[in-house]
């Protein structure tokens, strides 16, 4: 037995290979976690207020007023669409470089080839913005705004921190908190934004050296949001302590159904986007084009469900979702992408899958809570690579 042990221990392969892993592990994980324990936090607390101001003026002063207004007098969702998202175009094209680029493009380009540097001047032209596009029901929620002025804060904040030597590889790391920070605290889920935000910038890979500091600072963005708004889930599912066998059958298919269904989403959303990005007329122009049939979308809607979006305004006002506002989501969100301008595609994912969720969970007899909590799971895994 011992020389078995001792012929394992001085074996060659692993003599060769394991001051190599030693190595990697040693730079990954070799930083001072003191710092962190005073950077990560900070980070944490500025991205929670600033979404929390944002979640403020889009969720309880101003979408509230447009939904009541678009639900009593019809023939203003055209208007109010168009002029909103016309708004938005000009904020785009006049006051940043690239009205083209979403947020969470820039700031995978910042993290891959400028080290974590974001240009911060048209990061409240680019806050405006969003506010006149989600505000007047342009996109499904606010990850995009939440992960772009995360990760912006990060960003700046390490351009102050130099009394604690940070390099270039400690801003991209406070880049990655941010956009953690900023995902958790929208998402009111602190674990799904740390692993959404670690896996952003790689497609089979995960940025794991961000992986401590980005834990505090999504529990400190979600405790800091939830001291002002609560700390309710978006999705309300009824706790269950056991399932069903047949409910696993069930989900499989759901999960089946969903990744086709989402396959066919993100193909025709992209080329779309494609297209109207590769449109050669000023971006507002795009932005209006969009914001039309945004608002034509809308009374489509109407007209089949018979003037209710909603059962209940206030639920919007509270980030919950009612079944009408799921089946519109998709289909807005797709139309406002030909306008040119996209935020990432989960929240509509999510919604759509969730509301497939209930339709095989009626089908199937399986638990209520079920159908609804598989359908947002498979629309995330298959959205963000989960």
């Amino acid at each position: 037995m011992t020389q078995r042990r001792d012929w394992l221990i001085h074996h060659p392969l692993l003599r060769k290979y394991l001051p190599l892993v030693h190595e990697d592990l040693a730079s990954v994980y070799s930083r001072d976690l003191q710092k962190w324990l005073i950077i990560a936090p900070i980070i944490g607390l500025t991205t929670g207020l600033a979404t929390t101001g944002i979640a403020i003026i889009i969720l309880n002063k101003l979408w509230p007023v447009v939904l009541a207004c678009f639900l009593h007098h019809t023939w203003t969702i055209v208007p109010c669409m168009v002029a909103a998202f016309a708004v938005t175009g000009l904020i785009m094209q006049l006051l940043t470089s690239d009205p083209d680029e979403h947020s969470t493009e820039e700031i995978i380009r910042s993290y891959h080839e400028h080290q974590g540097d974001i240009d911060m001047r048209p990061f409240l032209p680019k806050l405006l913005a969003a506010i006149t596009t989600v505000g007047f029901g342009g996109s499904a929620a606010l990850e995009g705004p939440s992960i772009y002025g995360g990760g912006a804060i990060g960003s700046w904040l390490w351009t102050t921190m130099s009394r604690f030597h940070l390099d270039e590889r400690d801003r991209r790391i406070m880049l990655i908190c941010g956009a953690a920070a900023g995902m958790s605290a929208v998402f009111r889920a602190p674990l799904t934004g740390i692993v959404f935000a670690l896996e952003m910038p790689y497609r089979d890979d995960l940025a794991h050296e961000a992986l401590v500091p980005s834990l505090i600072a999504s529990v400190v963005s979600f405790v800091t949001l939830s001291a002002f708004l609560g700390a309710t889930p978006l999705f309300d599912f009824v706790g269950a302590r056991t399932f069903a066998l047949h409910d696993l059958y069930w989900c499989a298919l759901l999960g089946l159904l969903v990744g086709l269904v989402a396959m066919a989403f993100v193909v025709t959303f992209r080329r779309t986007r494609t297209f109207f990005v590769r449109w050669p007329v000023p971006h507002w122009v795009k932005l209006t084009t969009g914001g039309l049939l945004t608002a034509l979308c809308g009374l489509g809607f109407l007209a089949i469900y018979h003037g209710s979006l909603v059962h209940d305004p206030e639920l919007i006002a509270q980030h919950r979702a009612a079944a009408h506002v799921q089946r519109i989501q998709a289909g807005r969100h797709h139309f406002h992408a030909r306008g040119g301008r996209r935020e990432r595609d989960v929240c509509a994912a999510v919604s759509h899958r969730r509301s497939a969720g209930h339709r095989v969970r009626a089908v199937a007899g399986a638990q209520p809570q079920s159908g609804p909590l598989c359908g947002c799971g498979h629309g995330l895994v298959h959205r963000g690579g989960l």
